[in-house]
């Protein structure tokens, strides 16, 4: 992973078993040399994203290829709102509706 996923807490969890059906996406600070980070990026599962409109196609791609796709975005706490939307447009746009936000236990 390129990009730092400190992820929020959650009451309620439901776990994936069908993790052949998964597409990761990462939003985050990008990882820099010497443990610094950088400006929010967006990964699917190997690859940054440099353009967020790429991210329409590349889903719709993996939507043919697996109708079944679920896409589990694992977001930064402290990532920017505006992409986490950019991108949910996006997954709108290619059809991929099965969306699932992964998230810590949240421990009392």
């Amino acid at each position: 992973v390129q990009v730092r996923t400190t992820l929020p807490h959650a009451e309620a969890l439901t776990k994936i078993d069908q993790k052949r059906l998964v597409t990761y996406i990462y939003i985050g600070p990008r990882k820099l040399e010497n443990n610094r980070i950088g400006e929010t990026g967006v990964q699917i599962d190997d690859a940054l994203i440099e353009d967020l409109g790429n991210t329409r196609t590349i889903m719709y791609r993996k939507l043919i290829e697996q109708p079944k796709l679920i896409v589990s975005i694992k977001s930064d706490q402290q990532s920017e709102i505006g992409i986490l939307m950019d991108i949910q447009q996006e997954l709108r746009e290619a059809g991929t509706l099965r969306v699932n936000y992964s998230t810590k236990r949240y421990v009392q």
